[in-house]
């Protein structure tokens, strides 16, 4: 039996055999010009889990095709291939609108755990993680699991140390090593400073305390300052119906699968559908409970008085914890994009927070931190009128190489004079 004969393609036709071989050729050759312009625009490199997953699906398309002698094995890959396909794009198009989550795997280096367990944090940065993630950044975590070189850590016991506090918009994910602003901000103070990023992504003031209480001391001594970049991840939790005073209903059962700290199994990692049963069987066996999904109420009002007290006793609280050790607190307001606070993903981020009051009320938080500060006796730094554009943010809170620069240059002085 020759080659055309074996899959149905000579007289006569034996289509059972010809359609899922075409088929398998057809799905190859798009597997394959997909790959080509996928790595042409830089969303997917080489050994990353997008890279594999692009891989699994061309074995399916390919063995689809050199199974259809075995029909029914044939159908099964390729049925397989286009349920795999299907959930990826699907769910990608879908993620674009707010309404589902993207199953397309990512484009990370495995073991891609950037952040790792941790029983009180939830998350934290894993200490001397080097690598790529999303949109080409490259990010670097020292030994002591901040983000930052380990050059940067040489001769602490002589400089002053200055630990910066916050979420994603201190950590500062828009920028690579080299360009974030607390890096920009060490090279403004000199050498006599060390500036040491405390930034996490997602984390509020809640993680801010305990980061404060229990991890500032290093190389046996207290920052001499401990400047607080804060309010986005606060503001996530207003008007949650039953509001946590540690944000541990919701924000904190939240940071597992935000910081992909959950660990996982290759097939949920390459894989769509083995990903979607992953999700579902998960909390049959997983001690840690998913956070709870929340519907909007049609009225929403402006403020929120309950979270309000609790940001504020959160702040005194820093300051008097600071003050217990011997360190200088400063809060800074969060700078952001006024103009794409109105995106869908800025809503995503803060469930129950109606979209049009997102600007008012992280005005209204910024103001909290300012009022704080002078009732405390405190340096707090307000940038709202510095002149902020489009071009110095890569969305709608998170500062661009630019705008980190910008922002460093901003906060060296008011830093210098509150941290002499």
């Amino acid at each position: 039996m020759n080659f055309k004969t074996a899959y149905g393609l000579s007289k006569p036709y034996d289509f059972h055999r010809a359609l899922p071989f075409l088929l398998g050729l057809l799905f190859s050759l798009l597997m394959a010009l997909a790959g080509a312009w996928l790595w042409q625009r830089g969303n997917i490199r080489l050994a990353t889990y997008r890279f594999d997953f692009m891989l699994y699906l061309l074995a399916l398309a390919g063995a689809g095709t050199l199974l259809a002698i075995r029909p029914r094995l044939a159908w099964f890959s390729l049925g397989l291939f286009f349920i795999e396909a299907s959930l990826a794009i699907l769910s990608q198009v879908l993620s674009g609108f707010g309404l589902a989550a993207p199953l397309l795997p990512v484009n990370l280096l495995p073991p891609h755990q950037r952040f790792s367990y941790h029983p009180t944090l939830q998350a934290v940065p894993t200490p001397n993680f080097s690598g790529h993630i999303d949109f080409g950044l490259y990010v670097d975590h020292n030994r002591l699991g901040l983000r930052g070189r380990n050059s940067d850590l040489e001769n602490l016991e002589h400089r002053k140390l200055i630990a910066v506090y916050g979420g994603s918009t201190t950590y500062d994910v828009g920028s690579s090593t080299g360009n974030t602003w607390p890096e920009k901000l060490n090279e403004q103070l000199g050498k006599d400073y060390a500036v040491l990023n405390y930034g996490v992504l997602g984390y509020s003031t809640a993680e801010n305390l305990i980061q404060t209480a229990f991890y500032a001391r290093l190389a046996g001594k207290a920052p001499h300052c401990a400047v607080y970049y804060i309010g986005w991840n606060d503001i996530r939790n207003a008007h949650l119906p039953q509001l946590d005073p540690g944000y541990a209903d919701f924000h904190l059962l939240s940071q597992h699968s935000n910081l992909r700290s959950r660990k996982t199994y290759l097939l949920a990692e390459i894989s769509p559908l083995g990903k979607l049963i992953y999700q579902n069987l998960r909390p049959l066996f997983d001690t840690v409970p998913e956070p709870p999904s929340y519907r909007r109420p049609a009225e929403i009002p402006a403020t929120a008085p309950e979270l309000e007290a609790i940001f504020r006793q959160n702040l005194r609280n820093l300051v008097a914890l600071n003050r217990a050790q011997g360190t200088r607190s400063v809060f800074i307001a969060q700078v952001y994009n006024a103009p794409r606070l109105k995106d869908r993903n800025a809503n995503t981020w803060m469930p129950m927070v109606d979209i049009k009051y997102v600007d008012a009320l992280q005005q209204q938080y910024n103001r909290i931190l300012m009022d704080e500060a002078r009732q405390l006796g405190i340096v707090g730094i307000d940038l709202a009128n510095r002149g902020y554009q489009e071009a110095d943010f890569v969305d709608n809170v998170h500062f661009s190489p630019a705008g980190s620069a910008h922002f460093a240059q901003d906060i060296a002085a008011p830093l210098r004079t509150a941290c002499p």
